[in-house]
């Protein structure tokens, strides 16, 4: 998957949540969105008052259902902010 492939999904799944991944439900989306800044499962975990474990159990749920990783939505939103940067 290309970098602009990776962008194009995490918009999808950050901006949009009746979009291409309607699947994902309220807390995977927090989580994603968590998660695609960088934060740990730990700090996701104390975010959202679960568990680091649950967590990760979430995080695992928003792999199988969009196929993209904790490093993939990370890379992609620096890869968004870097355009965004560039643009000024």
């Amino acid at each position: 998957m290309t970098d602009d492939e990776k962008l194009t999904r995490i918009r999808a799944i950050l901006a949009d949540p009746f979009g291409v991944y309607p699947d994902l439900d309220e807390k995977e989306r927090k989580v994603a969105r968590l998660a695609s800044r960088g934060h740990t499962l730990e700090e996701v975990g104390v975010a959202l008052g679960i568990s680091p474990n649950t967590a990760g159990s979430i995080v695992k749920r928003i792999t199988l259902k969009t196929g993209l990783t904790k490093t993939a939505m990370t890379t992609a939103v620096f890869k968004m902010l870097e355009k965004v940067l560039a643009a000024k």
